[in-house]
């Protein structure tokens, strides 16, 4: 009988400690990391039209929020246990619709459906977007185009390819040289865009 009880009592408590257990596993932590800055362009003049800001097309393993870099040619690895906190597409789109908007190129910039219908349509592709690591230092690499359509015409296309050396050589270095150079790219755009005729 006394037997019987411990029994009992060992399964007690092999089974609480089974649960709480179970209970205690440690989830990964990430390090999570956003497209993020504040243009200063401001343009003398309005345009009295809307655009649209289309969602950029981000090419392949690109568009997750796996953040990649690469040590050689070809070959591009996801870090660990840095990702971004959105999808790239979604937080460049908001982006730019805020550059447009702090610029007050337009009458209306929009990234969603309204009432309003859009006389320019701003389409972005971002072919390649990666932290490389080379002989001891690193950069944040963009390949990127822009599109601005008026009624099927083509208005302008721009092709930015850059390449801006990480301050620090960590994902978090990275992060802050690719939103500077993406900065860089949409100021840039922006003025383009004011001196095209519309």
């Amino acid at each position: 009988m006394v037997q019987e009880s411990k029994m009992k009592h060992y399964a007690i408590l092999l089974i609480l400690l089974l649960l709480t257990g179970c209970s205690v596993k440690n989830s990964p932590t990430f390090n999570t990391y956003a497209i993020d800055f504040h243009t200063q362009s401001k343009t003398s003049k309005t345009i009295n039209k809307t655009i649209f800001i289309n969602q950029p097309y981000i090419n392949g393993a690109f568009a997750t929020k796996n953040i990649f870099y690469t040590t050689k040619a070809y070959e591009y690895d996801a870090y660990a246990k840095n990702r971004w906190i959105d999808f790239p597409s979604s937080m460049l789109q908001l982006q730019l619709t805020q550059a447009f908007a702090q610029a007050k190129l337009f009458k209306h910039q929009s990234m969603s459906s309204s009432r309003l219908t859009p006389d320019i349509y701003l389409n972005t592709v971002v072919n390649k977007m990666y932290h490389l690591h080379e002989r001891g230092e690193s950069y944040a690499m963009l390949s990127m185009s822009f599109e601005l359509i008026e009624k099927g015409n083509l208005l302008l296309s721009k092709q930015i390819n850059r390449r801006l050396k990480c301050k620090e050589n960590t994902p978090y270095g990275y992060v802050q040289a690719l939103n500077e150079v993406l900065k860089m790219s949409i100021e840039e755009l922006i003025k383009e865009v004011a001196n095209t005729s519309l």
